[in-house]
């Protein structure tokens, strides 16, 4: 059954004017509160829905999510979880640590978070597509029966991967754009509401017109669509739930085989980048989970600390070290003229940091204001050697001044 099913009712109905036209705007929430509740709990089984909110920044995709969560948890109070994820792997690792009957996910970015159709065949795509699909079955093996309700956000919806798209049980639009209009049917009405919503809601700035929206179903029911706003604080969300244990064990399993592998001393940050590329595709146990191109700089930062640390002694010796190369690469690297604030102190050395495959969050704070006032102190003698390199030229300016004055007075 779809959106037209269950409308028609005054009471079910806003009326609005966009661009000199009236449009009756539909109230989903009946149709979500039906899409969410469960005739019957499952007993030996997971059951599943799939929703996709399509919107650019600031049109109000959060507060679509914020509204569908608290349909759910209307439903199922205490029995729901509900969970913004980074990615699929992330859903499950917190539906289990965290179980219950109902697993409410958000995922807030989906073309980034491994279901890009452009890259479908990358092997973090592979893996977090074929994690998604395999979801129930993954969560049968810790426990017996649930339901998932997942959501992605995406702003871009021919990006995100075809197979996701085909089996959305429905998909919201929140604004406009040109690629859409054969999935609305070229339904012309519908299409000049979702201009005109875009319009007030991006260019004007008109805060209401974020209210809506159109939606169809799986079975190709379309329909324009008003939503309440939701608080943020009316929804009991678990936030940012991540990847922790499982993550930091092959982190360090990772550490220690670069160390052994000698990449680093023999290859520099390139090769130990590469070294761990082909290592995360070949090692089962990471195969779910995602490690970004900062999670890689991190393990490489670690095992250049370990290495630093076995062959020069104290953490004293590696601090040094690492002064002395961000010394030289601020010597090296920019031209100094000794009137330099600390701000553009810190973003030159943020720059030396990350080109050497260091990182600051693991250096700390303390250390990073060590390196700036190295910085501030280079500074310093930048400008008193400026100052006296000019006072040397000023005194051979004057002497040839002076000899110059005296050579015209002999001839004179």
């Amino acid at each position: 059954m779809g959106f037209k099913v269950h409308y028609g009712k005054d009471d079910e109905t806003v009326n609005k004017t966009f661009c000199g036209k009236d449009y009756k705007l539909l109230n989903p929430t009946q149709f979500f509160l039906e899409t969410f509740t469960l005739p019957k709990y499952p007993k030996n089984h997971h059951e599943f829905t799939l929703g996709i909110i399509v919107g650019t920044m600031s049109i109000g995709k959060s507060n679509m999510i914020r509204y569908l969560a608290d349909l759910a948890n209307r439903i199922y109070k205490d029995k729901l979880n509900a969970m913004y994820v980074k990615d699929i792997g992330a859903g499950i690792e917190g539906a289990i640590k965290y179980q219950n009957y109902v697993q409410f996910m958000a995922i807030d970015d989906a073309v980034t978070s491994g279901m890009d159709s452009r890259r479908s065949m990358s092997q973090e795509n592979v893996s977090l597509s074929e994690r998604f699909f395999m979801i129930r079955h993954e969560l049968e093996d810790a426990y017996p029966a649930g339901y998932e309700i997942i959501l992605l956000g995406t702003q871009d919806y021919e990006a995100l991967d075809k197979r996701i798209r085909k089996n959305a049980h429905f998909t919201i639009f929140k604004n406009y754009y040109e690629e859409v209009e054969y999935k609305l049917q070229f339904d012309f009405e519908i299409i000049d509401f979702l201009k005109a919503v875009t319009d007030d809601a991006l260019r004007k700035h008109i805060f209401e017109a974020r209210s809506f929206c159109v939606g169809f179903t799986q079975i190709g029911d379309l329909v324009k669509l008003y939503v309440p706003e939701v608080r943020p604080a009316d929804v009991p969300f678990i936030k940012h739930v991540d990847l922790t244990e499982k993550k930091q064990l092959i982190t360090e399993q990772l550490i220690t085989e670069l160390i052994e592998s000698q990449s680093l001393e023999l290859g520099g940050v390139g090769a130990a980048h590469g070294f761990l590329i082909k290592r995360l595709e070949s090692l089962e146990a990471a195969r779910y989970i995602r490690f970004t191109d900062s999670d890689r700089t991190k393990i490489i930062y670690i095992a250049r600390y370990r290495i630093a640390a076995n062959s020069e002694g104290s953490n004293d010796d590696v601090k040094n070290k690492i002064k002395n190369e961000i010394r030289d690469g601020l010597k090296e690297n920019y031209d100094w003229t000794g009137r330099e604030g600390v701000s553009v102190i810190k973003e030159r050395i943020r720059w030396e940091l990350k080109d050497r495959g260091y990182d600051t969050q693991f250096l700390g704070k303390a250390f990073f204001n060590e390196l700036i006032d190295a910085g501030q102190y280079y500074v310093y003698e930048k400008e008193q050697e400026l100052r006296e390199e000019k006072q040397i030229k000023e005194k051979m300016r004057e002497a040839a001044l002076e000899q110059q004055l005296t050579k015209m007075l002999k001839s004179s």
